[in-house]
């Protein structure tokens, strides 16, 4: 039976070079990795809570349906900062220009499964108007998108309602449930000690260990939910906003600096009292302070976008305070 070895260097690259030309194969310290079916991987990893794991629900067993999310593959075309923005491309597409200019001045190509004479024929019979709606196109940047939604529907397994209803005692809303898997699933804890599961696999969503952590836990999610939608009762209390952005100018993105506590935009403007881990927050892969600017160098900030900038910072100071809170209920079930 073939046998895997691993040995990783840390340092500079002179030391790693140094390290290299005075060792070989044979003097070099290795660590035989146990490497496992299905993933086989090449590095270490610890799957001692794999049996702990996999008694939760994975989310594609909690769900009827799923999918990656919306996908335009031109966003360019369909997705714009104001609706004013998306009508004025729609309209371009479904005038009277040739298909050839249309191409041309949208930046458009056809594809295998996408002709654009065929998109213009169809989308000149929707009332599209109508369907250009708010777009969630990031964590907490809405946008507008040229989009037909079908009607909402229930969309939890019956056996996960079973489960979570013979778990508590009761049978809770659907949106009691959905805030409380928001809740564990941003639980620093929770992601930290199931790490090595959710690099490689969807998000399991253990069960409530009774009532009260139920309800906690789901108070907790749908607070998260508000700050997040920025829809939260705790704007209107203009009091708790300590954050400011102080200095008039011409409110244009140029360059995007985070200096003493100050996002700056360009020069002379920028936004104040923001602390590093506000400023270093991300989910996912973007950093939301400087990815939301970024996105917009070049641009003019509306005042619309100002106060929700202003709204963001400090939607993800308070996230980092409910998260402390979610934490504590999650150690304690532990």
């Amino acid at each position: 039976m073939p046998k895997l070895f691993y040995k990783d260097l840390w340092g500079k690259r002179a030391d790693k070079y140094k390290f290299l030309e005075s060792n070989d194969v044979t003097t070099i310290h290795w660590q035989e990795l146990n490497s496992t079916e299905p993933y086989y991987f090449f590095v270490p990893k610890d799957f001692s809570l794999k049996e702990e794991c996999e008694r939760f629900w994975s989310v594609k067993d909690i769900f009827i349906q799923f999918s990656s999310g919306v996908k335009t593959h031109r966003d360019h075309f369909i997705v714009g900062f104001t609706k004013e923005e998306v009508a004025n491309k729609i309209r371009i597409f479904t005038g009277t220009l040739d298909d050839d200019t249309v191409k041309e001045s949208l930046k458009l190509k056809d594809t295998r499964d996408w002709k654009l004479s065929n998109a213009r024929v169809k989308l000149k019979t929707v009332k599209w108007k109508d369907v250009i709606i708010p777009y969630a196109y990031r964590a907490f940047d809405q946008r507008y998108i040229c989009y037909c939604i079908d009607k909402k529907i229930p969309n939890l397994k019956p056996e996960f309602l079973n489960a979570i209803k013979k778990s508590i005692g009761f049978e809770p809303t659907l949106s009691e449930i959905f805030y409380y898997i928001y809740a564990v699933l941003y639980s620093p804890t929770y992601r930290k000690k199931y790490q090595e599961f959710l690099k490689i696999d969807f998000p399991r969503i253990p069960l409530p260990e009774n009532q009260n952590s139920f309800k906690t836990l789901s108070n907790l999610g749908k607070k998260l939910v508000d700050l997040h939608l920025l829809k939260s009762e705790i704007f209107n209390l203009q009091s708790t906003i300590t954050v400011g952005y102080p200095i008039q100018g011409t409110d244009k993105v140029e360059k995007v600096k985070y200096l003493n506590g100050r996002i700056y935009i360009n020069k002379e403007q920028y936004f104040e009292n923001i602390h590093d881990d506000v400023w270093n927050y991300h989910i996912g892969s973007y950093q939301v302070l400087e990815k939301f600017l970024k996105d917009r160098k070049g641009r003019t900030l509306s005042l619309d976008e100002i106060q929700r900038y202003l709204k963001i910072i400090f939607s993800i100071s308070s996230t980092l305070e409910i998260q402390k809170g979610i934490d504590k209920i999650i150690t304690r079930e532990d």
